[in-house]
């Protein structure tokens, strides 16, 4: 019997041990509920009133990608390992004196925003690393002025999900 007892003590230590970093994992993701975990693409822009972007260098941001992990970031064509990930909560009248922008350029309503700031091992301050959502309708990269939009990349189906069910049929 002290043999068993022993053992059980040993298991359930490990098990608590286990849940325990299962829990501390789970707290090291890139967020919460509204994650910016995944891969994003960009899709369109917008412009704070002041900025020393020109259109044409903003136009050749359309369809790069930012993917943003846990273990590493990907910021358009700059790489980031082990990134560190801030969130915080913006009301309305701190993003538009931070970002000088009025909320409805970004397609946010009246709220709060959130604001995710990644720091990366390099110091160099890359386009991708503050990011702004809130409710996870729209993301924003902002970067000197312009406001990138973001839209969630979807993971991509099989071949025969993505047909119809008839043609499915015929395969």
């Amino acid at each position: 019997m002290k043999t068993g007892s022993r053992f059980l003590r040993k298991c359930v230590s490990r098990l608590a041990l286990t849940g325990i970093a299962a829990g501390l994992l789970a707290g090291c993701g890139v967020g919460g509920a509204q994650s910016i975990e995944g891969t994003w693409v960009v899709t369109d822009s917008a412009r704070a009133a002041t900025t020393t972007v020109s259109h044409d260098d903003v136009t050749l941001w359309l369809g790069k990608t930012f993917s943003y992990q846990p273990d590493r970031a990907q910021l358009a064509q700059n790489g980031c390992l082990l990134p560190k990930y801030t969130e915080e909560t913006l009301d309305e009248a701190s993003v538009e004196k931070t970002y000088r922008v009025d909320l409805r350029h970004l397609d946010f309503h009246a709220g709060p925003v959130t604001q995710v700031r990644i720091t990366c091992e390099s110091d160099a301050s890359v386009p991708g690393q503050t990011l702004l959502y809130q409710n996870n309708q729209a993301a924003y990269v902002a970067w000197n002025g312009v406001f990138l939009r973001l839209e969630k990349s979807k993971p991509l189906q099989s071949v025969p999900e993505a047909l119809p069910a008839d043609v499915r049929g015929a395969i």
